[in-house]
């Protein structure tokens, strides 16, 4: 996941959570909505989305996972 992407989806819910019974929440998601597409993705980021428009879902799962593996010590 984008390291910007998460930073503003924390700041989403967080808005949501302070707004008084849901004043404001839709307003906050066409601006979040906003924000969320025009994401940047670095070279070293794996974008789920992108994969799956070349490769289709299932080979982007897999290239996910093969991405964030970790291997044991």
């Amino acid at each position: 996941m984008p390291a910007d992407g998460i930073v503003l989806a924390k700041e989403a819910f967080r808005l949501v959570e302070r707004t008084q019974a849901y004043q404001g929440e839709e307003v906050a998601s066409y601006l979040f909505h906003a924000f969320g597409t025009n994401l940047r993705f670095e070279d070293d980021e794996f974008n789920f989305m992108k994969a799956r428009t070349e490769h289709g879902v299932k080979r982007a799962f897999q290239l996910r996972d093969e991405h964030f593996e970790i291997p044991e010590p």
